[in-house]
């Protein structure tokens, strides 16, 4: 037996996106900024069918992200500098997917939110243009949230996992050395 099908797609969707940044004396020392913003839409209708079949599927996704970035720095005297720096970001997003085929009706949705904070700070110490130390930490926390849904012909489906929240929570410190004997040589530990 061999099936022909015949297959119409269309897929479609905007994208919107939006971006500032600064830069500019503060306090002694130089701060930045920068921000973005997007949102964008999509979505995807298939229709396969022959003699014997017809199906269709509907894709559908909505995704919305935002992120700031600061940074300062300043120098403390000629030989020190102090850095700091923040990242915030956030998205968000929704997903529905549904199948109709021989009679039976299949829908899936997902929607979740995911963010990231960071904070960093660096102290640098110039001995001379062949010997410069850093020092300095960081911590961040990043999360996911999600919650999943199926059913089929109307009755719900369990899954597991189907609404799961992830965090994680990091700190570190860190100290280097960095010595240019020579302007071909560079020795970092």
């Amino acid at each position: 037996d061999v099936l022909f099908q015949q297959a119409e797609t269309e897929g479609d969707g905007p994208v919107h996106s939006g971006r500032a940044t600064y830069k500019g004396p503060l306090f002694g020392g130089t701060f930045s900024a920068n921000g973005l913003i997007s949102t964008d839409e999509f979505k995807n209708e298939s229709h396969f069918f022959s003699a014997a079949t017809d199906e269709r599927y509907i894709d559908r996704s909505a995704n919305d992200r935002g992120e700031i970035g600061l940074n300062y720095k300043r120098p403390l005297n000629e030989k020190l500098e102090l850095e700091a720096l923040t990242l915030f970001k956030l998205a968000q997003g929704a997903g529905d997917s549904t199948g109709e085929a021989n009679g039976s009706f299949a829908q899936f949705g997902v929607r979740a939110e995911a963010g990231e904070s960071i904070g960093r700070s660096v102290l640098r110490y110039t001995h001379s243009p062949e010997l410069s130390f850093e020092g300095g930490g960081e911590v961040a926390f990043n999360y996911r949230d999600q919650q999943v849904a199926l059913s089929v012909d109307g009755t719900p489906i369990p899954l597991p996992a189907s609404d799961v929240r992830v965090e994680e929570l990091r700190s570190e410190a860190f100290v280097q050395g960095t010595w240019r004997p020579s302007p071909k040589y560079s020795f970092e530990a």
